[in-house]
This record gives structure tokens, sequence and C-alpha cells, in this order.
């Protein structure tokens, strides 16, 4: 049996971490939404607490930059979806 009051706090701890983690990114993720990146670093599977989280949402914030430092884009990209294999490159 769930707890409702455990239930509620996860709820709001959630969307405080989401909005936490979304003032942090700023623009910083264009042309990628926020929220998406918000919402896939949220979702990680496990048992992971505030800190675990944030440092990942951080790491991909430096790949992000890394990328765009190098002018990295993708040079050709799977024909059926989004998953698949990817190559990168210099435009």
């Amino acid at each position: 049996m769930s707890d409702p009051t455990l239930a509620a706090s996860e709820a709001t701890s959630d969307s405080e971490a989401f909005e936490t983690l979304t003032q942090i990114a700023g623009r910083r993720t264009l042309p990628i939404p926020v929220e998406m990146l918000v919402h896939h670093t949220l979702a990680l599977p496990g048992p992971w607490d505030w800190p675990v989280r944030r440092a990942a949402f951080d790491a991909l914030l430096r790949r992000l930059a890394s990328a765009r430092s190098q002018e990295l884009a993708v040079i050709e990209s799977p024909r059926r979806g989004p998953f698949g294999r990817y190559i990168l490159g210099s435009p």
C-alpha cells in the first residue's frame, strides 16, 4: 500500500527539481527544449537523490557547451526515427 503523504511530497519535490533545473539551464540548451532535457535527467532509473541528478544535469550542460565550442553538428542521422547511429562532424 502506498502512503499518500509520501506520494504528495515526491510530486512536490519533483516539480521543485524540474523548476530548479530549468532555471539552471536558462537558454544554454537551445535549440533543444530545456524541458525535454530536464525530464530526461529526472527520469534516470534508480534511487538517485538530488545531488546525483543535479550533477548529471550539469554534466549534460557541459557536454552541450563542448559540442558548441567544437562546432559539432549532425552529419548523418538514422533514417527511421530518432534511435540509431548518428555521425557527428564539423559542417
